[in-house]
């Protein structure tokens, strides 16, 4: 009986110890969690005096004391995203997703980054986990529009919309959706039903006036689109895209200087949008300003450093310009992100002609007609750098194959070169 009793006693203490145990790990754990909360107000507060490095700092120092906190990685996750760090904000995310993979507003905001990589799918996977988890959410809803558009999955998208109009969610926002929806299938006429139904609800809304002046730019109206951007601009003097959509009824009309104002007028208002500095860059470029024309295309790369139609124009200016060297150096760079595109290599033959690089001419040109068997430019330009190395007969081949397709200036090239 005793042997019994002392068993069940030190049964007791240890279970005492055990649960004494228990209790000062969960004591230190929620102390740690206090401890990181403080931080992240702290970090709160640094990002309302627009003090970003020392709010990452607070972040992390939260993130230090507790590894395990999801809204320590999510908060330095969006600060990282805001200021441009997106793969490091990406590592937090999933970070945060591997701590709590049961918040919806996580996978939302994983979403939005995967959205501007253009991880389309991986954005959709996500927007999808988040609806499913929070149905009546209309916000994610929203957000997995822009997704489902930028996919091209426009029945999904047109569905959401229609949650979002029977919910009363933004109506006027949801029908200019449906709106550039119908645009982009070419159902023209449906677009401007829509866009009737959201100015129905709000008769000053700059967004359908120019979506409606896309619409007649694409029926070829170009006069009746520059007054809806103009309508749209007079809504908001800051609307940066419709001053950029006005440029490009502007350019197609031939007034080149007016395109350049309202380039101007888009760039003041919003310095971030690399397509921006492009076009600018091409207008000036058509009005014989090839240094201004070289500085957009810098801004457009110092925005987007993958823009490779900004770095492919940036080079083919530069040897326009007689910079041989700085145009190869940043042909060889399109390449390097571009190697499948036969553009590229033409562009880089063209160079290594000016060189008088022949043999490396020909070489560039063939890496293009292996790409596109039909590019008649490549082979055109292929057949002259043949006849400048003397090998009459591979140049005239070359041109005989362009003029029998009717490439422009095969003909005349043939003539001079290749007739007695």
């Amino acid at each position: 009986m005793k042997s019994s009793i002392c068993s069940i006693r030190g049964m007791k203490v240890a279970l005492q110890l055990i649960f004494l145990f228990i209790t000062l790990s969960a004591s230190s754990q929620d102390m740690n969690r206090v401890q990181a909360t403080q931080a992240l107000r702290t970090g709160d507060n640094y990002i309302r005096f627009g003090n970003f490095e020392q709010a990452e700092k607070a972040y992390s120092n939260a993130i230090d004391i507790d590894p395990s906190f999801a809204d320590a990685h999510m908060k330095r996750a969006f600060l990282r995203k805001m200021v441009g760090r997106s793969q490091e904000s990406m590592v937090d995310y999933n970070t945060a997703v591997r701590l709590n993979p049961y918040v919806d507003y996580i996978y939302d905001r994983r979403a939005a980054l995967r959205m501007l990589a253009m991880d389309y799918r991986g954005a959709l996977e996500d927007y999808n986990r988040a609806v499913s988890m929070t149905p009546d959410n209309n916000e994610f809803r929203d957000n997995r529009v822009e997704n489902l558009i930028a996919m091209g999955d426009y029945d999904a998208a047109m569905a959401d919309i229609d949650t979002l109009i029977q919910n009363n969610y933004f109506p006027e926002n949801q029908f200019e959706s449906k709106a550039i929806v119908s645009m982009l299938q070419s159902r023209l006429l449906d677009a401007r039903m829509y866009i009737d139904s959201a100015l129905a609800v709000n008769p000053n809304s700059s967004i359908a006036y120019d979506i409606l002046g896309v619409v007649q730019l694409k029926e070829e109206n170009l006069e009746g689109a520059i007054l809806n951007f103009s309508k749209a601009i007079e809504l908001n003097p800051k609307f940066s895209i419709a001053y950029y959509n006005r440029s490009v009824a502007h350019r197609y009309l031939g007034n080149g200087r007016q395109a350049a104002r309202d380039l101007d007028q888009a760039v003041e208002t919003s310095h971030d949008l690399s397509q921006i500095y492009f076009t600018r860059a091409l207008v000036k470029k058509e009005l014989g300003d090839l240094d201004g024309a070289l500085s957009d295309y810098e801004q457009a790369l110092d925005i987007d450093s993958s823009y490779t139609k900004a770095l492919f124009n940036k080079a083919f200016t530069l040897k326009f310009m007689g910079d041989y060297t700085s145009a190869m150096n940043h042909a060889n760079e399109v390449i390097d992100m571009q190697p499948d595109n036969p553009e590229n290599w033409n562009l880089k033959g063209n160079i290594h002609l000016m060189f008088a690089d022949y043999n490396l001419a020909i070489d560039c040109y063939t890496e293009a007609l292996s790409l596109d068997a039909e590019y008649l430019d490549a082979a055109f330009n292929r057949g002259l750098a043949f006849i400048m190395s003397y090998r009459i007969n591979e140049g005239c081949d070359n041109l005989r194959f362009c003029m029998d397709r009717g490439h422009a200036k095969a003909e005349k090239m043939y003539v001079l070169f290749c007739t007695d």
